[in-house]
């Protein structure tokens, strides 16, 4: 039974790895654009290909330098909306694992309407139980899509072959 905990601790940690990885693609792909816009593509690969391993896996093996700059420009687009979905979806269990430091709970906000209410702690359990569960359900799978898709395009684009 243990080797199946540690295989789900296993798999959980990998999923939230990737998931990360739509969060992190559009400021790297925004470095390795300007880098290789300045001519050093050798770099600009390496900005793109580096992380891959630690967040996605498999990653790219043999990238082609040339083909750095194309993958920038041609990702750019897909990845601000990736960064858009993501920040959104990593923004609602933060929000709500922080519910009583929002500026918008009172107490009257508490008693009229607020699930979980009319006591904090009632509110807070809701709130972070509701968004743990929408983030493991719903958010994760999404964000590893995302991820894979990009996964995919990069290695679609930077492999030879």
């Amino acid at each position: 039974m243990p080797k199946r905990a540690d295989r789900a601790v296993t798999g959980i940690a990998h999923g939230l790895r990737r998931a990360l990885y739509p969060v992190a693609a559009l400021p790297i792909g925004i470095y390795a654009l300007v880098v290789a816009a300045t001519g050093r593509r050798i770099q600009a690969t390496r900005a793109l290909v580096d992380p891959l391993p630690s967040l996605l896996l498999p990653a790219v093996s043999h990238p082609v330098e040339r083909r750095s700059l194309r993958f920038a420009l041609l990702s750019l687009p897909v990845n601000a909306v990736a960064f858009v979905l993501a920040g959104y979806v990593w923004l609602i269990p933060v929000v709500n694992l922080g519910y009583p430091l929002r500026p918008d709970v009172s107490t009257e906000s508490l008693r009229h309407g607020t699930w979980g209410g009319p006591t904090l702690a009632g509110a807070w359990a809701v709130h972070a139980v509701g968004a743990v569960l929408i983030f493991v359900l719903i958010g994760l799978p999404l964000l590893n899509a995302l991820a894979w898709s990009q996964a995919r395009f990069a290695r679609a684009v930077l492999e030879p072959g």
